[in-house]
């Protein structure tokens, strides 16, 4: 993605241990983000922990789904799996 001014390494969920907050990492050490359980709702901060590490790959993704009328058969429907793919990562479910 050129020009983008975000962190450009890949994005990594660090899972908590014991109660703390999910981390985003890159390079496995350096933290770019925390995701607190504010509501003790669990779910729904691992659910916002999700889409965070995965929002440069969405926006990639995006990117390339306003493409698509320039790309061959193949090429669509790579990138419309790919999407799908990214979409899945994120919520953990399909479209």
């Amino acid at each position: 993605m050129e020009n983008q001014k975000f962190t450009k390494e890949k994005w990594l969920l660090m899972y908590p241990k014991n109660s703390g907050p999910f981390e985003i990492h890159v390079d496995g050490i350096k933290s770019i983000a925390s995701v607190h359980n504010n509501y003790g709702n669990l779910e729904e901060q691992e659910a916002n922990a999700k889409l965070m590490v995965t929002a440069p790959e969405l926006l990639e993704a995006l990117k390339e789904m306003l493409l698509i009328d320039e790309l061959d058969s193949i090429a669509k429907l790579k990138t419309e799996v790919k999407a799908i793919d990214v979409i899945k990562k994120a919520t953990g479910n399909s479209i």
